[in-house]
């Protein structure tokens, strides 16, 4: 989990706290809270197929749990296919860029420096 989510969280906990002030239950009202959470989950469900509504909980997730990539080695990747720009063209590092797996968060940047290729200069599956 990012710490700016953490950060976040307790900012926004500690804002409703002090707006809130001592007296909780003036604020809190469990009826609503049923029928907002209640009504929101079964609206869901009337919109939507039963399985898609169960894989909001792992895209939950996913929203908190997110990897931050390694700026360094994304840094020497680009610098590393910037020295071959320059050495061997960008036709090369094109195609090579085509080469990284996809799974890896990097390619993203990598696959823009892609297309800034001239369509005739542009390997498969680069786009264009």
């Amino acid at each position: 989990m990012d710490i700016a989510t953490v950060v976040g969280l307790i900012a926004a906990i500690t804002c409703l706290l002090l707006g809130i002030g001592p007296d909780l239950s003036a604020v809190i009202d469990v009826p609503a809270l049923v029928i907002v959470v209640g009504g929101t989950i079964a609206t869901a469900l009337i919109a939507n197929p039963l399985q898609d509504v169960m894989s909001l909980f792992g895209i939950y997730w996913k929203t908190v749990s997110v990897r931050v990539p390694d700026l360094q080695k994304l840094v020497e990747r680009i610098v590393a296919f910037a020295e071959n720009a320059r050495r061997e063209g960008m036709r090369v590092v094109g195609e090579r860029i085509a080469l990284v797996p996809s799974s890896d968060p990097p390619p993203i940047v990598e696959h823009k420096l892609a297309v800034y290729l001239p369509p005739w200069d542009r390997p498969t599956g680069c786009g264009g």
